[in-house]
């Protein structure tokens, strides 16, 4: 039981790239709140107000893994809290996830590298043609790369895609077995009851995460036994539900969020549950891809999860790159393209072809490398390859 809570300790902290952490030295209680970079102003007015009041928070967070302005969530609250007198700032800049080299290459992204490792396990990759010429090269390429980075299973790797076209286009030409994770409506609801289904969801269909693994990262059995055991008994009944039959338990999911957030009801966001839960496409979305499959992938559903390799695709310019677009949201798209490459524990290879589809025109155009590729001590810091 001990390991456990300290594997979930661990994880929330996703010590990776330089990792900003808010700790409120007041009294206690203790509370944390993790992901503080895609903090909205509700979740941010809450959490001072908590503060405030007497609890210790501790808000964890990456301002470089920000990625989801388009739905109100900023890093500029987790900034604000680095500029009050009432809580230490603490900064861990070991990434202890990725190969020393990824780290770095990360890192100069945003002009914080500190030196270029010897051995280099990030690769540009420039392939002769559009998509389709790519996922022939995967195909080609896989078995050695896996056998190179001791890597047994295809669930192992994962290709990252900027939005669903490319998705789509690879799920039609690529021939090694793999499977499609598709953003449900479900994804895109930022609200706090959404948030904890796909998060519910998630952990049900993950053979590592047990029932009584996620009730204890919900209540401490000390602090609050009572919501302890009533997590626990209601998470056994989920965790315990076939596939086929899931939308029986819903009310069991609602049980969970009204225990957290018991003021939070959304009909709509409970309709959109409910869809998920009652549609078998919808609701394979949330199952891992098994052993001999490969993981397909927007880059914003990647976030929080990590593979031995990666393939990140569309690095081109417009459209993960700075050619146009506000400030924020240019950030936006250099983040997403950190988030792409600290996925990858072993090896990460930026896939850039000669050409690449547009599916709006439904056409082939030529492609260029994304301006992104270009900054300063980047190409020392990768392996430039031609497949």
């Amino acid at each position: 039981m001990k390991k456990q809570r300290e594997k979930h300790k661990n994880s929330t902290r996703e010590l990776m790239g330089i990792t900003e952490i808010t700790d409120y030295s007041l009294v206690t209680p203790y509370g944390e709140l993790d992901e503080y970079q895609d903090c909205g102003q509700i979740q941010h007015d809450i959490f001072i107000m908590l503060c405030e009041s007497g609890l210790i928070g501790v808000a964890v967070g990456d301002i470089n893994q920000a990625i989801y302005g388009f739905s109100n969530r900023f890093p500029k609250y987790l900034l604000s809290l680095i500029g009050r007198e009432d809580f230490k700032h603490y900064e861990l800049s070991v990434n202890h996830r990725c190969h020393p080299s990824i780290a770095e290459y990360s890192l100069c992204l945003f002009g914080a590298s500190k030196q270029i490792q010897e051995e280099k396990r990030v690769f540009r990759v420039c392939v002769e043609g559009a998509e389709k010429e790519t996922a022939r090269k995967i195909d080609q390429k896989l078995q050695t790369i896996k056998k190179t980075y001791g890597v047994v299973n295809n669930n192992q790797v994962a290709i990252l895609c900027r939005g669903n076209g490319t998705i789509h286009f690879l799920d039609i030409v690529l021939k090694t077995k793999h499977k499609v994770f598709s953003d449900s409506p479900l994804d895109k609801d930022n609200s706090n009851w959404g948030r904890i289904f796909c998060e519910l969801l998630n952990a049900r269909f993950d053979k590592s995460i047990y029932a009584v693994d996620y009730a204890e990262k919900l209540f401490s059995e000390e602090i609050e036994p009572d919501k302890y055991r009533k997590a626990l008994e209601v998470c056994h009944k989920i965790f315990s539900c076939p596939f086929e039959e899931m939308i029986n338990v819903i009310d069991n999911f609602i049980e969970i969020v009204e225990l957290i957030y018991p003021k939070g009801y959304n009909a709509g966001t409970v309709a959109l549950l409910k869809h998920v839960l009652s549609d078998s496409t919808a609701l394979n979305s949330y199952v891992p891809a098994a052993e001999d499959e490969l993981n397909i992938m927007t880059l914003h559903k990647s976030k929080g999860l990590e593979f031995n390799i990666v393939f990140h695709m569309d690095m081109y310019k417009y459209i993960i790159s700075d050619e146009y677009g506000t400030a924020d949201e240019i950030e936006q798209l250099l983040n997403l393209h950190y988030v792409g490459i600290t996925r990858a524990k072993d090896a990460c290879f930026i896939m850039n072809g000669t050409q690449r589809y547009r599916s709006r025109q439904d056409d082939f155009y030529k492609a260029y490398p994304s301006s992104f590729l270009l900054k300063d001590g980047l190409q020392e810091r990768r392996r430039e390859l031609r497949w």
